[in-house]
């Protein structure tokens, strides 16, 4: 049998992750590691629509799950996000969108060709009362545009300030988007705002009621769209070079941590020593990736920092 390459290592850990995510949602899946974890759904179905060649089963079954559930999916975020994504992932998304719109009414951009496909009708999505259904429970009270991803972010650090850009980023939504949410909930009393060096910082103005209202939350709420990214490109960097000279894969490997720096910082990943950075080779990329990439999938959050992962007390979250 031959030796499994470090792609196809990474191919079937990201499908892990994915199943794990998924079961969380509802779908029939085996793989369970992220109860306490946000489960952010464009990102996700990104992911999925991404690895559809990988695992048929996977691809179906979260059709299945899109197709039922499609009131919850955030048409416009799956939108900014996929714009934010290389050609090949658009790519990816495209006969997976068309396969969901040609069984429910969507606005979800993507191609025109569906796949041949009749849905499962195995998901079921019971309550969103979970710690991990944070997200879609505030979707469930505020719909899926811009408030219901700020009272997210909002929640999940109702201790911290943040901008409106930086409340736009976290939410995928246009900063013109949050900032009308947003003064709509600073006028419903539910927010309020400071100036730092010229600039307005917002924050919960009445934490215990709000987060009273929302229900339980994660210990852990990464960023999964930068996550994503990172993950993608990864594994298609592996894909693509892997069987090249060492010289050609170092030199790609450069190329893939400068293009993905900004999501690595974004997203608060640990990274290899600094005195490395720029003379990492091969084969410390290869395993930092499969490192990220596994701890992810079985849900352990010790590749993160602390700026960006929220980690609620079990007092905090009851």
């Amino acid at each position: 049998m031959a030796p499994i390459t470090s792609s196809a290592a990474i191919e079937q850990t990201l499908a892990e992750l994915a199943w794990s995510l998924w079961t969380e949602l509802g779908v029939s899946g085996v793989f369970r590691h992220h109860s306490d974890w946000n489960v952010d759904l464009e990102p996700l179905i990104i992911l999925t629509a991404a690895l559809a060649d990988v695992d048929p089963r996977l691809r179906d079954e979260s059709t299945d799950w899109c197709i039922r559930y499609a009131r919850l999916v955030a048409a416009a975020r799956l939108k900014t996000l996929l714009s934010l994504g290389d050609s090949e992932t658009r790519s990816a998304f495209g006969e997976y969108s068309a396969t969901v719109r040609a069984h429910v009414r969507v606005n979800w951009p993507g191609g025109d060709r569906p796949r041949p496909y009749e849905p499962t009708g195995r998901s079921r999505l019971d309550s969103l009362g979970r710690a991990a259904l944070f997200g879609l429970r505030q979707r469930a009270l505020f719909g899926t545009g811009a408030r219901a991803e700020i009272i997210r972010v909002l929640a999940s650090n109702p201790d911290r300030a943040f901008s409106a850009a930086e409340l736009a980023d976290d939410a995928a939504f246009t900063k013109r988007a949050v900032e009308h949410e947003i003064e709509s909930l600073r006028l419903a009393g539910l927010v309020t705002w400071t100036a730092l060096h010229g600039r307005r910082q917002f924050k919960v103005a009445r934490r215990d009621e709000l987060l009273a209202f929302v229900g339980s939350r994660p210990s852990w709420t990464p960023r999964w769209a930068p996550l994503i990214r990172v993950l993608l490109g990864g594994y298609r960097l592996l894909a693509r070079v892997d069987s090249m000279p060492p010289v050609v894969r170092d030199v790609e490997a450069r190329k893939y941590l400068r293009a993905m720096r900004a999501n690595i910082e974004q997203a608060d990943l640990t990274t290899p020593p600094a005195s490395n950075v720029g003379i990492l080779l091969w084969d410390e990329v290869v395993d930092w990736l499969q490192r990220v990439t596994l701890a992810l999938a079985r849900g352990n959050p010790d590749i993160f920092g602390e700026s960006r992962l929220t980690s609620v007390s079990s007092s905090a979250r009851a």
